[in-house]
């Protein structure tokens, strides 16, 4: 489902007044703001003593006005501890579930950035979404819902939350005479701050770079150890912190293409911009688990440049830790 803020606010209160809210869903997408505004308002639909009669919450009561201050006993947030989220934390997350609520009579769990459940994690949280328990609701943030295990998008609804911004972004980068090719990997890298892509860009020095982290990755889906090599031979002179950070971003954009292209074969801007792609499944054929495991690499390797890291060591730490030394 991929609507404005507004049409899915509407269809949460159709969904909660015929009670059919879905017991999980996956909000996909960047708009990391969209997400908890939806979330915040789901929230006080179910708990808000005037919806039945307004059809929607009233946004006064004092339900509604902790919910939005986050204050509300029966919502839970869980984030990632560090780089991961472990299979401890969901196992703790199941106990509260598993309590009764304290204020109304439902519960709302939140895991933000689900991508980083390591494997067993993932699992732990299947084996709670096969068998869900009555007014239990459970949301998962998630940039991409093919980064999550498929067996878990299978058993969650996926509301799509993108920036609206994007063509405008876009046209911005084309009236700066930024290469079309290259525009559109940055509206897909730049959240924000286009001011700094804008005035750093220079077309034969970006494309040096695109071209090293292309080969970068398909040595890393090679599981080749010459990965290594790429990093000093190709890679080095791009590894200052915030490049270091830009290009790990660009590999997690990879991933995700390359997922997406293995689980649906609906024609979409991946299927163009990264046809090359297509060479390396039929090639490699690279399971979704390994695909997952670097993909939980990569964001690793991000937390430790933002932990000032150097670019050059957590790209060769990437290497080691995904490539076939035998």
């Amino acid at each position: 489902m991929q609507a404005s803020v507004d049409q899915i606010k509407q269809h949460v209160n159709e969904l909660i007044a015929s009670n059919q809210l879905a017991h999980a869903y996956a909000f996909t997408g960047e708009a990391f703001d969209q997400k908890v505004a939806v979330t915040t308002y789901l929230v006080q639909g179910l708990a808000c003593p005037h919806f039945d009669e307004e059809g929607q919450p009233c946004q006064a009561c004092s339900f509604c006005e902790r919910i939005s201050k986050q204050q509300y006993t029966d919502l839970f947030v869980l984030e990632p501890d560090g780089q991961t989220t472990r299979v401890d934390q969901i196992r703790q997350l199941k106990d509260w579930l598993s309590k009764s609520p304290v204020e109304s009579d439902f519960k709302v769990a939140v895991i933000s950035r689900a991508e980083t459940m390591n494997p067993s994690a993932a699992n732990a949280l299947l084996k709670f979404l096969e068998e869900p328990l009555d007014n239990i609701y459970i949301i998962l943030y998630t940039n991409a819902i093919d980064l999550l295990l498929p067996t878990i998008q299978s058993r969650v609804q996926v509301w799509h939350f993108a920036k609206a911004e994007n063509e405008e972004r876009l046209n911005r980068l084309l009236e700066a005479n930024i290469r079309p090719r290259h525009a559109h990997i940055i509206v897909q890298l730049a959240t924000d701050a286009l001011d700094r892509w804008i005035e750093g860009y220079q077309e034969e020095s970006f494309d040096q770079w695109i071209k090293g982290l292309n080969y970068f990755y398909q040595m890393l889906i090679e599981r080749q150890p010459q990965a290594f090599i790429v990093v000093q031979t190709h890679l080095k002179s791009f590894l200052s912190n915030q490049q270091a950070q830009d290009g790990l971003d660009y590999l997690m954009l990879l991933n995700h293409h390359l997922l997406k292209k293995q689980t649906t074969a609906h024609a979409d801007e991946a299927r163009t911009a990264y046809a090359w792609l297509d060479d390396l499944i039929q090639s490699k054929q690279p399971s979704t688990q390994s695909v997952l495991e670097l993909n939980q690499a990569l964001l690793t390797a991000k937390q430790q440049v933002m932990a000032n890291v150097s670019g050059q060591l957590a790209y060769e730490g990437i290497a080691v830790s995904q490539c076939d030394w035998k």
